[in-house]
């Protein structure tokens, strides 16, 4: 009773916490996409995630209070927290830990950055987490309770969630081997008959099948239809993920390799800070100890080895990425399921402390999940941070009745997507998403079957054909491929650019007087990468419109500024590079381009427009000489 106690306390500490700072609407990334495709049913970027979008729409209809993103935020406050109270159960049940030390290890859990950096926005990795969590759990159960009347029920609820796990995130594929040899080392007479392999079979593929979700729902044509893959050969494509080609394009080095595992590590100090880290060496030293006592289950400390090297190492290896700032920042939220591996390592190093004191140390154990709180509350609380909910309803604020407009990025197309599809704003807008994937697909059905060269024919085409049959005002956003046409002007308006045609005028307003830019300076702070390049972009509207009016000092200081807040961002300096270059500024702008090939070795755009740009600066001092 104790535990269970101790249990609800863990999951309301966890869920007040991630409640308190939820996000109130739409965040930066794929949110808005996620939480559209929920609310209408529809398809979500390869490879779908059925699983989410279901509990998605369950939760704008079951939750009664706040908008619809809030809604489907709860998602993963929920996910968050019943993974909390499903690890502490594991590690007082399973490891024998005492409560109190269970308690402070799941808490210290709950307050790591990057979990709780998930568990407060609409993504999929807290409730991927829950999916590995439970399946632990109902491996454990089935060892312990294998031959009992109703062990069988256990290995049945394992495979009905592992398939479920699969059908949120591809990344329960990597535990399958694991999972299999843990089954087979505790095979039972039980388990291996025909009908419980065939039971145990047969509800896997019963959530593995939410895929078809994906196929059953493209064919009623909802408003978000990824890649429409409404026949079993689109679906496949779409599951597997061939628009993205190779999941690791670059060759494995032993370098790289090295690089990785370093930033691997880099992870862990910024998750638990050094001291917490001690704990986990301790608890690996106990871990040691007590299999050599007997005091664990040798298959058990078996899996959980196991699930840490391939949701860590595996997952370095498998995704095979740069050490730099934009890609650590999407792959960080892979190794969620490993820091729950070392929350259980923790527990043992505090248990080893506690017995070696005799107990005198608690008190001072339960100090401990103050460090992680204060050092990432901040970083965490977005309560208050309706950046991505501005910047899209601005962008709007700015497109004249019936206008058109080209997007590009996933912050400018997923927040639009949210506030047109979910909240009904501009319904006379018509957005175009320049991938072909979210909005209405202007470049026809084959056009992600095209080469690269012919997709960029293709897209030329249809946007110019746009723009000259245009009977309204046509717009882009920055970063649009309409930039790269010579024969187009681009007028900055506000925080996108108005298409001037012949004999059009721009609209004489000042938009910054009717945009809403409440949290820009306080986001500015914020660390998150995706925050930081749409505050980028706002001071680099700015920058436009000073030099519009002739301010060349504040056009500047605004470039500075946002080269300054995106410092690690490449796709911000190669276009405020460009802006530079456009303006005759090149030295600057060449500046630019050098830090975002800094930053992105592998950035071609960038290394092309400093190429063009030293050309241009060097036939330019010819001249003055």
């Amino acid at each position: 009773m104790q535990n269970f106690s101790i249990g609800i306390i863990v999951f309301l500490t966890s869920f007040y916490t991630y409640l308190h700072t939820l996000c109130p609407s739409v965040y930066v990334g794929d949110s808005g996409e996620l939480i559209t495709a929920a609310y209408t049913l529809g398809i979500c970027h390869p490879p779908g995630y059925p699983v989410y979008c279901i509990l998605g729409k369950i939760a704008t209809i079951i939750f009664p209070y706040g908008n619809i993103a809030f809604r489907v935020n709860l998602v993963s406050v929920f996910s968050a927290s019943a993974s909390i109270f499903i690890l502490y159960y594991i590690i007082v049940r399973f490891i024998h830990i005492d409560s109190i030390l269970a308690f402070i290890s799941v808490i210290l859990f709950a307050f790591s950055r990057t979990l709780w950096s998930q568990s407060v926005e609409a993504e999929v990795y807290a409730l991927n987490l829950f999916f590995v969590a439970i399946t632990i759990f109902f491996l454990l159960s089935w060892r312990t309770y294998a031959d009992d009347k109703f062990g069988k029920r256990y290995i049945y609820l394992f495979g009905l969630f592992y398939g479920l796990g699969v059908g949120n995130h591809h990344t329960m594929f990597l535990l399958a081997p694991v999972y299999i040899i843990y089954i087979l080392v505790n095979k039972s007479k039980s388990l291996f008959t025909i009908k419980t392999i065939v039971n145990l079979f047969s509800l896997t593929m019963i959530g593995i099948s939410t895929y078809f979700y994906i196929l059953i729902r493209s064919l009623a044509s909802p408003l978000i239809n990824w890649n429409t893959p409404n026949t079993v050969n689109k679906l496949l494509m779409h599951i597997f993920r061939k628009q993205y080609g190779q999941l690791s394009p670059r060759p494995h080095t032993f370098e790289l390799f090295v690089s990785q595992i370093l930033a691997y590590l880099k992870f862990l100090w910024d998750e638990w800070t050094p001291f917490v880290l001690i704990l986990l060496v301790i608890g690996i030293f106990y871990l040691i100890y007590a299999s050599k006592r007997n005091k664990l289950n040798k298959s058990d400390i078996f899996l959980y080895v196991a699930i840490f090297v391939m949701m860590s190492f595996g997952f370095v290896w498998l995704l095979n990425f740069l050490p730099i700032t934009q890609e650590l920042y999407l792959v960080q939220v892979f190794f969620i399921p490993s820091y729950m591996i070392i929350a259980m390592f923790i527990a043992l190093g505090l248990q080893c402390l506690s017995n070696i004191t005799k107990n005198k140390l608690v008190v001072i154990f339960a100090l401990i999940p103050i460090l992680p709180l204060y050092s990432n509350y901040s970083e965490n609380d977005l309560s208050k941070n309706y950046i991505a909910h501005n910047y899209g309803a601005n962008i709007f604020k700015t497109i004249s009745e019936k206008g058109k407009i080209f997007v590009s990025s996933d912050n400018q197309k997923f927040a639009m997507t949210y506030l047109k599809v979910v909240e009904k704003i501009r319904q006379d807008v018509s957005v175009y998403d320049e991938t072909g994937c979210v909005f209405e697909n202007i470049f026809g059905d084959d056009f992600k079957m095209l080469s690269r060269e012919n997709i960029e024919i293709r897209k030329n085409s249809v946007e110019r054909k746009i723009i000259n049959e245009s009977t309204t005002s046509v717009y882009h956003a920055l970063g649009s491929n309409i930039r790269n046409f010579p024969e187009i002007i681009s007028h900055p308006t506000g925080l996108i650019f108005q298409v001037l045609r012949q004999k059009e005028q721009p609209a004489n307003i000042d938009y910054w007087e009717i945009y809403n830019t409440t949290g820009i300076n306080y986001a500015a702070l914020k660390t998150d990468y995706m925050t930081r390049e749409v505050v980028a972009q706002y001071y680099m509207s700015m920058a436009e419109a000073f030099f519009l009016k002739g301010n060349i000092p504040e056009t500047i200081e605004c470039y500075k500024t946002a080269s300054a807040i995106a410092y690690d961002v490449p796709q911000i300096h190669n276009n405020i590079g460009i802006s530079y270059a456009t303006k005759g500024m090149l030295e600057p702008g060449m500046e630019e381009f050098n830090i975002a090939i800094r930053l992105n070795p592998e950035y071609f755009i960038a290394r092309t427009n400093l190429n063009i740009t030293y050309s241009r600066f060097v036939a330019q001092q010819a001249n003055i000489k």
